[in-house]
């Protein structure tokens, strides 16, 4: 028992000693002696330090964990995700659609969200002058018989206020 007591602040020590090489060291605080301008020199100092310290710190961690930084693979996987969308392509296979009835026709094509709002309003006035020029009869009966109900003024919706 009482060696088990005396095994306990060693791991601690032993955690310890480990997560300093990877925890920063806090940043140095201004100490107030009463002259102004060597409190600033003695505090830029520190700083000074401080970067060398940290710089150091980060290359040797970067050394022991193999340059495996996840904030560099966010960055490259960023990078991606730029040179995809500048060649035009999705994102990623992953990337899910979305589809949107507008118009409740036969047939009448559905506007589809994919990201690209710009490649998407052109895809889906495409595929919509493509069906009107199809059916000419269809479009025409339905709009008259909304242009009919609407009295060619535009009205708003009135605001629920069920709370």
């Amino acid at each position: 028992m009482a060696v088990c007591l005396l095994l306990i602040p060693l791991s601690g020590f032993s955690q310890k000693s480990n997560q300093q090489s990877e925890t920063p060291a806090p940043y140095p605080k201004l100490i107030a002696t009463g002259n102004p301008e060597a409190d600033k020199i003695n505090h830029e100092k520190a700083v000074q330090a401080w970067k060398q310290q940290e710089k150091e710190r980060v290359e040797r961690v970067q050394l022991e964990k193999g340059s495996t930084n996840v904030s560099s693979k966010a960055v490259q996987r960023e990078k991606g995700n730029l040179s995809t969308k500048n060649a035009g392509t999705s994102r990623s296979s992953k990337t899910k659609s979305r589809e949107i009835q507008i118009i409740d026709l036969p047939g009448f094509p559905k506007y589809i969200i994919t990201g690209d709002t710009n490649a998407d309003e052109k895809n889906y006035q495409a595929a919509k002058s493509k069906w009107v020029d199809e059916n000419p009869q269809l479009y025409k009966e339905y709009v008259q018989k909304h242009s009919a109900n609407s009295n060619k003024k535009l009205n708003r919706r009135k605001p629920d206020t069920s709370n």
